[in-house]
């Protein structure tokens, strides 16, 4: 039961973070949902006895700080390049360190918001 409640509010915190909704609604909605995700997920047989998802905070931490100095670098080649005239779609092949398919296909998710340099 402490997994449940732990990821219930993992995820709901997760939620209202990226969110920034506030109204009584979504905030009511957004309960309702975590708690049949959670429902979902525990039925399912995903949650491991030893998991403890407020330990993978400070990787979370890490990821959104790379992810916002990624994003930050590639809307300022962006500007360049529209004021030089030289915007041309073009497609890279880049290794994935991961281990995970989930952390891959995380990985691959944010890289296509980043121009090739």
């Amino acid at each position: 039961m402490t997994q449940r409640i732990l990821l219930g509010s993992a995820f709901y915190l997760l939620w209202v973070g990226l969110s920034g909704h506030f109204s009584p609604f979504l905030l009511a909605t957004s309960v309702l949902s975590v708690v049949g995700v959670v429902a979902l997920v525990s039925h399912l047989g995903l949650i491991s006895r030893d998991f403890q998802p407020f330990t993978l905070i400070a990787g979370i931490v890490g990821y959104w700080g790379w992810l916002l100095v990624e994003i930050l670098k590639a809307n300022f080649d962006v500007i360049v390049a529209i004021l030089r005239g030289r915007i041309s779609p073009a497609m890279a092949w880049l290794p994935a360190s991961q281990k995970s398919q989930v952390f891959r296909a995380l990985y691959a998710n944010s890289i296509t918001l980043t121009p090739v340099r």
